[in-house]
């Protein structure tokens, strides 16, 4: 399948029992997070989120919290390591990298590095509702890491969130850690999110995608323009958006940066 990030083209191949849907849009079914905003047409913000010297705390907080993850699988890294050049230090340990990943997409909040509640807070002020991180439809309290080494396909593949049951009616949040530029950030197709599913092919289960196999299900077709921008929030802003958009498709075009980055969903308390 081919598509597009702003003026790089890219290809991958997704694999999986496929077929369209019904003439429905989820968006407009689903709880709608995001009713309140002057956003809502195209489907994402970039928030400021803190004064700047809080943001840069809360950031290398995040970075001390990943590599606490990386040492406790028994990688043997430094403290202030620069993670922009995790896809180095992995460069003689490449076992470590699954490890590390299956343990940074499951961290509980209690290892968080502020307290939740303010995260919400700010989140709530943008939306306009009252809001929580416990997932109601299977009660997980965890957020997330996702680690894109360059030049490897370690992003999912394009996708709704609400493809998956326990991920509906949510809000995502998205934080850059570090490596997260304009050729390496979270991708998205703006106003998606009232694409019909009749308009999309899909895998009905999760996707095998460039061989590798995927729990999210991954869009396979369209005849709409598949062109993907990158919001890539800066200094003190995160990226705010429905996870009813099209997005994914993320690949790290950077040569020699790995880009980390941290997901948060939300849902109305």
């Amino acid at each position: 399948m081919k598509y597009q990030i702003q003026n790089n083209k890219l290809e991958i191949k997704v694999e999986g029992e496929k077929a369209f849907g019904e003439d429905r849009v989820l968006f407009q079914e689903d709880d709608n997070l995001i009713a309140r905003t002057d956003w809502q047409k195209q489907g994402y913000t970039l928030l400021p989120l803190f004064e700047q010297p809080a943001f840069d705390a809360f950031i290398l907080g995040l970075q001390q919290v990943l590599i606490k993850v990386m040492q406790e699988t028994g990688l043997e890294v430094a403290d202030k390591s620069d993670l922009t050049q995790y896809h180095r230090l992995l460069e003689q340990h490449p076992d470590f990298h699954l490890k590390i990943v299956n343990r940074a997409k499951i961290l509980d909040y209690s290892c968080f590095p502020i307290p939740v509640a303010e995260l919400i807070s700010r989140v709530e002020d943008e939306v306009k509702t009252p809001l929580t991180v416990l997932n109601p439809y299977n009660q997980e309290y965890i957020f997330s890491f996702r680690i894109v080494r360059p030049g490897r396909s370690d992003f999912n593949p394009l996708h709704r969130d609400a493809w998956h049951t326990e991920l509906k009616g949510c809000l995502n949040l998205y934080i850059p850690v570090v490596g997260s530029n304009e050729h390496s950030s979270l991708c998205l197709i703006p106003s998606s999110h009232f694409w019909t599913e009749a308009e999309v092919e899909r895998t009905q289960k999760g996707a095998i995608m460039n061989d590798n196999q995927y729990t999210v299900p991954g869009l396979t077709h369209t005849n709409k323009p598949l062109h993907l921008i990158r919001p890539n929030p800066t200094q003190n802003k995160v990226l705010l958006f429905t996870p009813y958009l099209i997005h994914g498709g993320a690949a790290n075009l950077n040569p020699d940066t790995t880009r980390i980055s941290v997901e948060i969903r939300f849902w109305r308390k």
